[in-house]
């Protein structure tokens, strides 16, 4: 199942601008799904690199480690990708990440742990600006998600979720040590940007709770954190439900945390 797109880039007609947003699209997520929000960063003067995984990345974890792998090198040493004539390399980054962006941003800050790649860390505390988190959910949801973005219609959805519960039971071992760390790794960020969270009350497969408590931590260590709650909105539905309200506290964060 190979569902999501590759890395692509759009450049804005801004000439030469320094300011790149890396949008992770939701699980099996289409270029087209997310225009509306590359063309939102595109009219704000941001060269915009956007991509999505399918479930296979979040089974195979070492597909999701090879994927931000790449958009690390992307980011800091323009390789990988062919990019526009007007392109510049970024001195300063907005990531904006939707459901399984969560677990991806683990695997990148675990990435920038390892030793050989101490620059690149300090490099990217330096570079990344702001962090926009879409309907991020915690591992507990890994089966719920796969099966409402793969599964079409309740029934199915719920045989899916099933399927992949008891595979991530059956590699509880194996690749969930892989989802337990990316998670610890999220939950103990060490980007000390400041953050937006778009959430809400009614969603249930990014927990309230568990967004809160996410958010809660950031705030302990220090770090500005901003959330942007709804009562009835689906998973990743806030932009398209509310889109003035969602773009509005998105261009007000980027203005208050970019030149």
């Amino acid at each position: 199942m190979n569902l999501g797109f590759d890395l692509t880039f759009y450049e804005t007609t801004a000439v030469k601008t320094k300011k790149l947003a890396v949008i992770t699209g939701w699980m099996g997520a289409q270029p087209k799904q997310l225009r509306p929000y590359v063309n939102f960063y595109l009219s704000r003067g941001f060269n915009v690199l956007s991509y999505a995984v399918g479930p296979q990345h979040v089974l195979k974890p070492e597909s999701a480690t090879a994927m931000v792998t790449k958009v690390l090198d992307i980011c800091l040493r323009s390789q990988g990708i062919s990019m526009g004539s007007n392109f510049a390399a970024p001195r300063e980054i907005i990531t904006h990440s939707f459901s399984v962006g969560g677990y991806l941003t683990g695997q990148l800050l675990r990435v920038l742990d390892s030793a050989d790649r101490a620059e690149d860390r300090q490099r990217m505390h330096e570079l990344v600006k702001g962090q926009v988190y879409d309907s991020p959910p915690d591992m507990g949801s890994i089966a719920k998600g796969i099966g409402a973005s793969v599964g079409k219609g309740d029934l199915l959805a719920s045989v899916v979720e099933n399927a992949i519960a008891l595979y991530l039971f059956a590699v509880k071992d194996t690749a969930g040590k892989e989802h337990r760390a990316s998670s610890a790794a999220f939950h103990d960020n060490h980007l000390p940007a400041p953050s937006l969270w778009m959430y809400s009350q009614a969603d249930p497969v990014a927990l309230e709770q568990d967004i809160d408590t996410v958010m809660n931590k950031w705030k302990a260590k220090g770090y500005q954190v901003h959330g942007c709650r709804w009562e009835h909105t689906k998973h990743i539905q806030h932009g398209r439900a509310d889109p003035e309200r969602y773009f509005s506290s998105v261009g007000t964060f980027i203005d208050k945390h970019t030149d």
